[in-house]
Order: structure tokens, then C-alpha cells, then sequence
């Protein structure tokens, strides 16, 4: 799908900076996330209109985070990101692929990235119920990494009525990462996949 703006550039050579808390209005029942109404679409959310500008969360939180998507398959606050992100910080949340067939990328902050993601943090509970699919705390897949922290739990669920096999790559980081300095995973990891689950 092309953007309905046929004058979006995906924010190519912009300097973005967050200046203020934001709440996205998710709601924890205690066990789940869910919708008020407010399911979050990825900025960038394919890679035919990716996010190319440069983003400053500035440290600012941002909370109520909440992603439930069967469709889209790059999915967290961002969706597929060629530019920069740096500062941001993911108070609570949740990021959930539903299954419809087809590889997803998934973390609290973009799904997938070809450029950086440096000094962001999250609290954000990440959870894919995909046949395939790449599930990071911060990242689902992810180019060059730094400075980050994951706090958040990931883990992958069966989708009902399937008898496919799950196949995960799971990382407190990263599900699939070229490169990452000082950064720190302190949330749980966990998969029930059938198939084969790779984690670290």
C-alpha cells in the first residue's frame, strides 16, 4: 500500500524531538493488553512507506503503548525504519502479532530497522502469535543497536485452531541483530513454539 499522501517522504532529512510525555491510551487488565480504541499504527508501518527521519525521543516517556495487528508486519511504535532513533523510552505497553501467514518483525520500538536505534529504553510486554517470526524487547530485527535497555517480557503464544509449528527468534534486544554494544536485557524471554525457538 502506498501512503494516501502522495507527498509523504517518510520524514526523509527531518530532525524529529519529542517534547513531551505522551500517553497512547492502551489498557493492562492485568494479564493483557488491550484496546480502548487506541490500537497503535506504526509510524513507517511497511516498507513501502518506511520512516527515514531521524528521531529524538529525548527522553521523554511514553506509555499505554498498544499494538494488536494481524496484517502489518513490522510492528512496535515504529514500523520499518531506514532512519535514526535515539532517547526513547517506552514506559508500558504491549506489542502482539496475530497470526495471518506471514513473517512478522516485532519490539517495542520498530519491528525493523536498517539504520540505528541508540539510548531507548522499554517496559513494554512484546508477544507474537505468528508462525514465523523475529521478537525483540527493543527490536524485531535490527541493523546496529546501542546504549539500550529492555525490561519488558518477550514471549511467543500458540495461535488457535493451527496446527502449523511456531518457529521464533527471540532476543531481550533483538530478535535478529548485526550489531549491539552496551546494552542490557533484564526481562523474561519465554516460547512455547512447537518448532524451534532461538533465544538470547
Amino acid at each position: 500500500a502506498t501512503h494516501p499522501d502522495s507527498s509523504y517522504n517518510g520524514f526523509e532529512g527531518y530532525a524529529i524531538r519529542l517534547g513531551n510525555n505522551l500517553d497512547l491510551g492502551g489498557i493492562f487488565d492485568g494479564e493483557k493488553w488491550k484496546s480502548s480504541g487506541k490500537n497503535w499504527t506504526p509510524i513507517g508501518n511497511s516498507s513501502l512507506v518506511p520512516f527515514k527521519g531521524n528521531f529524538d525521543g529525548t527522553g521523554f516517556k511514553i506509555k499505554n503503548l498498544y499494538v494488536e495487528q494481524s496484517e502489518g508486519r513490522e510492528l512496535g511504535l515504529f514500523g520499518h525504519v531506514t532512519g535514526n532513533i535515539s532517547n526513547v523510552v517506552i514506559e508500558s505497553g504491549g506489542v502482539h502479532a496475530l497470526h495471518s501467514g506471514t513473517t512478522k518483525y516485532l519490539g517495542s520500538i520498530c519491528g525493523y530497522t536498517t539504520g540505528s536505534v541508540n539510548g531507548c529504553s522499554s517496559n513494554a510486554r512484546v508477544c507474537s502469535s505468528e508462525s514465523v517470526s523475529y521478537v525483540g524487547g527493543i527490536c524485531g530485527r535490527a541493523e546496529s543497536v546501542t546504549n539500550c535497555q529492555n525490561f519488558g517480557t518477550i514471549y511467543s503464544d500458540e495461535f488457535l485452531n493451527s496446527d502449523t509449528c511456531l518457529r521464533v527468534f527471540m532476543g531481550g534486544i533483538a530478535g535478529e541483530l548485526t550489531y549491539a554494544s552496551n546494552c542490557i536485557n533484564r526481562g523474561l524471554i519465554s516460547s512455547i513454539a512447537r518448532d524451534t525457538a532461538w533465544m538470547g
